[in-house]
């Protein structure tokens, strides 16, 4: 599968079929890069075995070596394609878990449209700027990119619009310097900011409520069916403190999270804000009534 930028439209069993074709494509790539390696593996074996041979038997040693050099050939172009079509799994899981849960708070019949890239995270178009011209320079050659990785706009059974936005920005420090032996070694090294935005828009006649309140309990069953989750997720597990805004009857839910981890954005953190986001709009109408 090529990693590219998706566009899913369907209903909720087409948008499940859609992720899944999507999961199977990057368990094959995954296969075939293993199976590759192997080849790979297997055919240094046999280069060396055909060379030892050769001496004994010259035309049985010049076999070995075509078979093993083909052997050779195959398995690096099985390794290549499965690393150009391998994804992180954390990419496609975002999605499915987003999924799961807003499609419990939708009408059946209704159509949904994710925005998906699965391009890679120092991709050309995400680059914004550079700092720094050479690597070779004190400090190295920092280039920043941000990537839109999923983002969806939709609307709930009770009438409330929902935007939901992850991007991740990926700095890149490359550093170019000499070894003890005096050897040219070059280093890079990636730092991510995972961006988790929400917006929502209340039916008219209710108002987001002034900030977002604690999670102490687990929600009532009229919480939009978040109960669950809330209960197995405190949401006091976060970092640091969401930024929220409320206008009128729209609100705004923004955090964001340093990371490490070269895989993906967390599919939990998305969750735990959608959770505290109603949550706190449900106390408020509680409130109200």
């Amino acid at each position: 599968m090529r990693r590219e930028k998706l566009t899913l439209r369907g209903d909720s069993s087409e948008i499940h079929s859609a992720l899944n074709a999507i999961k199977e494509a990057d368990k094959a790539a995954e296969k075939r890069g293993s199976t590759g390696c192997w080849m790979i593996a297997l055919s240094v074996l046999g280069l060396f075995g055909s060379l030892v041979l050769s001496d004994s038997n010259p035309t049985l040693g010049m076999s070995g070596l075509g078979v093993a050099g083909a052997v050779l050939v195959v398995g690096i172009v099985q390794s290549v394609r499965g690393r150009i079509g391998n994804i992180e799994d954390e990419r496609y899981e975002l999605v499915m878990e987003l999924h799961r849960c807003l499609s419990v708070d939708c009408d059946r019949d209704t159509q949904y449209e994710y925005q998906l890239d699965l391009r890679p995270y120092t991709h050309s178009s995400f680059y914004l700027r550079r700092q720094g011209m050479l690597s070779i320079f004190p400090g190295g050659k920092t280039s920043f990119y941000r990537t839109p990785l999923v983002s969806t706009r939709l609307r709930l059974r009770d009438g409330t619009s929902l935007s939901i936005q992850v991007d991740r920005a990926t700095s890149e420090r490359t550093r170019t310097g000499f070894s003890a032996r005096g050897k040219i070694k070059t280093k890079t090294k990636r730092k991510y900011r995972d961006i988790y935005q929400i917006k929502v828009k209340l039916p008219s006649g209710s108002a987001p409520p002034e900030k977002l309140m604690p999670i102490s309990r687990p929600a009532s069953s009229s919480a939009l069916e978040y109960d669950g989750f809330v209960a197995r997720q405190p949401v006091s597990s976060f970092m640091a403190e969401p930024k929220y805004k409320a206008q009128g009857t729209r609100a705004s839910v923004v955090y964001v999270k340093k990371t490490s981890a070269a895989g993906g954005p967390d599919p939990t953190i998305l969750l735990r804000l959608l959770c505290l986001t109603f949550f706190s709009i449900h106390q408020e109408r509680q409130k109200s009534a």
